[in-house]
């Protein structure tokens, strides 16, 4: 199987409904790595994150494991030395991929574990630099073309 169900339903509701899903908090929303360091801050660091996204990931519960993933991988942007963190978030995505049915889903979660695996410190400064509060597709947009680009900003078309 290619594509899945949920992807065609938000596509369509994106298309004739626009890319706001309705909840106030993500109209106008933080940066992530700004709501990553608060998360990260109320939990006890990026360690916590991390090492919760890890016990979920074990436990077949991909989804949440893979969103503290993210939360603990971007608090860990203020010391990108730490490359435990990385290491740890491309495991929780190597198994959210393996539990994946669709060909769609398991590119871009492999893609993620890889990217986060091999992920270099330069990368990582510049990636930081820009995170701003865009619809959230947007700033993917951006992060991955810096980081196929080898760590360049090129102009993304938007949209």
């Amino acid at each position: 199987m290619y594509d899945e169900p949920e992807f065609v339903v938000r596509n369509i509701w994106r298309q004739f409904g626009g890319w706001w899903d309705g909840a106030p908090s993500r109209l106008k929303p933080s940066p992530d790595a700004v709501l990553a360091a608060e998360l990260a801050d109320l939990g006890g660091g990026a360690d916590v994150l991390i090492e919760r996204a890890t016990k979920l990931s074990e436990a077949g519960d991909h989804r949440p494991a893979c969103h503290l993933a993210d939360r603990a991988d971007l608090a860990g942007w203020a010391t990108p030395d730490d490359r435990g963190v990385h290491a740890a978030r491309a495991l929780v995505y190597r198994a959210r991929r393996a539990s994946e049915s669709s060909l769609m889903a398991k590119r871009v979660f492999a893609g993620a574990a890889r990217e986060f695996r091999s992920c270099r410190r330069s990368q990582l400064k510049q990636l930081r630099t820009l995170r701003r509060p865009d619809p959230p597709l947007a700033s993917d947009l951006v992060m991955y073309a810096v980081i196929a680009s080898g760590g360049k900003q090129e102009k993304v078309a938007q949209g």
